[in-house]
């Protein structure tokens, strides 16, 4: 008699297991990620037919919200073109000045870089397995790879977030890198098209560009986002990324709305951080859109006081120093010197007394197309 007890028991835990607990824990998993705006993830859960019937009602919301939403952006778009249409040159100079003249490069000693490039041959040739290597890859991950970045050193930045990753994960490092790596050529090619796209689309549509990058995000950078987000490798949108600099914040929204008329953009991945900022100051417009071939990569648009709050401020946090930001724009043209030309162009039409130049976006774009 207890012997069938317990067989019953154990034929109902199995039961429970697979038709309610491992469906609920996937609907769970799903609707943390509709929340990370990842809408179009929520996976059918399966199991009992309360369960089931709970994901169906999760997934119309999803799609309810997105209908919502690109209503929302469809408004923003138009209001984008008021303000592009009413937005006077000379006064946006004007207003961003003691900001511009805020934001010139300050150089930091090149012994201070020279010790960096020893910490990363240092840990590239220490023993994984001792500890002491671990205590060093730890201090690299969470120290040195946001001063090389606050030093100008974008790549050293990347090498330094590897080479800790490789000895504070070496399996993760291993798996994602091999991924990422076979990628990568394609990624490459993605983001100098999309970035000369871009430039040329905001240049026709006068919008001032201060600074123009794009990246490819590099295994620790991905590591730290699919840990973060508790994402898989094919669900994370920022693989390629641009990141657009411009004048004043007018600008920025300017040129978001040149973008979403540009690339459709991803119903739930745009954060209006200048709106409602981040917890640690962070500033700026982030967008996820895809391209006519179905290529999805995410935009940063930011204005030089709040690019320099994230470069330099409270802002400047490991999160978004996670890869090489490649100019699209010439190197030898530097930051200085497009701000110079861009206030003296604009004192010239001042004095000239060109008050009336506008900048014009047009409000038809393909950010209808489905995504």
């Amino acid at each position: 008699m207890s012997l069938t007890a317990l067989l019953i028991l154990l034929l109902l835990n199995i039961v429970i297991r697979r038709e309610v607990t491992r469906p609920i824990d996937r609907l769970l998993g799903g609707v943390r990620k509709m929340e990370l705006g990842y809408w179009d993830d929520l996976p059918d859960p399966g199991g009992a037919w309360e369960v089931r019937w709970l994901g169906w009602r999760f997934h119309t919301l999803g799609q309810e919200l997105s209908r919502t939403v690109e209503h929302l952006v469809a408004a923003q778009r138009r209001a984008y073109v008021v303000a592009s249409e009413t937005a006077k040159e000379p006064d946006a100079v004007g207003l961003a000045l003691p900001t511009v003249l805020a934001a010139v490069d300050s150089r930091e000693p090149d012994t201070a870089i020279r010790w960096l490039h020893a910490q990363l041959e240092r840990i590239q040739s220490a023993d994984p397995s001792d500890p002491a290597t671990r205590s060093l890859a730890q201090v690299i991950w969470d120290e040195h790879t946001i001063q090389a970045e606050r030093l100008g050193q974008a790549e050293l930045c990347m090498r330094l977030g590897d080479a800790a990753l490789r000895v504070l994960d070496a399996d993760a490092f291993r798996i994602i890198a091999g991924r990422s790596e076979t990628e990568r050529p394609r990624l490459e090619t993605l983001a100098r098209q999309r970035g000369e796209e871009v430039r040329r689309a905001l240049v026709a549509r006068g919008v001032p560009i201060v600074e123009l990058r794009h990246r490819v995000k590099h295994p620790a950078g991905i590591w730290k986002k699919m840990q973060h987000k508790n994402l898989e490798f094919e669900q994370i949108h920022d693989l390629v990324a641009l990141r657009i600099v411009v004048p004043t914040e007018t600008d920025s929204y300017i040129a978001l709305g040149v973008v979403h008329d540009l690339y459709a953009p991803l119903v739930g991945r745009f954060k209006d951080y200048i709106a409602r900022p981040k917890s640690n100051g962070y500033r700026g417009l982030h967008t996820s859109v895809r391209d006519a071939d179905a290529s999805v990569f995410e935009v940063q648009i930011r204005s030089i006081a709040m690019h320099r709050h994230a470069e330099q401020g409270p802002a400047a946090h490991a999160d978004y120093k996670d890869a090489t930001w490649v100019p699209v724009v010439p190197k030898r043209v530097t930051l200085w010197a497009r701000i110079r030309d861009w206030v003296t162009a604009g004192a010239r039409r001042d004095r000239d007394g060109d008050g009336d130049s506008r900048r014009e976006i047009s409000g038809r774009g393909r950010s209808e197309r489905a995504s």
